[in-house]
């Protein structure tokens, strides 16, 4: 990250998956080298891959804590959070939080501040092992919420994004994963491949 505002995108992005944030990213260390990794594609993903990056800064461009969410989260665990009234509870946070970074994107750039996506910089298909992984990071994350879910393919996208107001903007890139749950769609998880990794030791907690 070397420019300040991008320390205010990876807040963003892991705002609601701090199963996943919690872990060190290990991008950089030998752990990463002991689990099998796709090659980088020629092949650009699919635009609805990338949907859920576009709504989820729609979400806080536009105050919606709801589609802020559901970009990230599978709807089997929002139909449980709701089924045992804590999806009020996240919503909440929700709304806090975009609060809490336009009031950031506005110090840096202006009024009328957006998050918009730019380009893919790159991708590779996430691997069988790494799709258990984004399963378990999602129960990891809603711990204590048990939900019946499925997650058939994905992908690790390193992408551009550009931040803007009335008087400033700025260009930075970052990585996340996204997984597409059966006969639901496709999420984005706020962590790159490395940080799934880390979770090649966890047991599944429905167990």
């Amino acid at each position: 990250m070397k420019k300040q505002i991008t320390a205010a995108i990876a807040a963003a992005l892991s705002l609601m998956l701090w199963g996943c944030g919690s872990k060190e990213d290990s991008s950089s260390s030998g752990e990463v080298s002991q689990i099998a990794t796709e090659a980088l594609s020629d092949i650009p993903v699919a635009a609805d891959v990338i949907q859920p990056f576009v709504d989820y800064f729609d979400g806080f461009n536009n105050n919606d804590p709801d589609k802020v969410i559901a970009a990230i989260t599978p709807q089997a665990f929002i139909d449980e959070l709701k089924n045992a009234e804590k999806y009020d509870e996240l919503r909440t946070q929700t709304e806090s939080d975009i609060t809490a970074t336009m009031d950031y994107w506005k110090e840096n750039f202006g009024e009328n501040p957006k998050a918009t996506y730019m380009e893919e910089v790159s991708n590779r298909h996430l691997t069988d092992q790494q799709l258990f992984f984004a399963e378990l990071c999602y129960k990891y994350t809603y711990l204590d919420i048990k939900a019946d879910f499925e997650i058939e393919e994905g992908y690790e996208v390193t992408f551009k994004y550009k931040t803007e107001g009335n008087t400033d903007s700025s260009e930075g890139e970052e990585t996340a994963c996204f997984v597409k749950v059966k006969d639901d769609g496709w999420k984005m998880i706020a962590t790159n491949a490395g940080t799934l990794n880390q979770y090649k030791d966890a047991g599944d907690p429905y167990k």
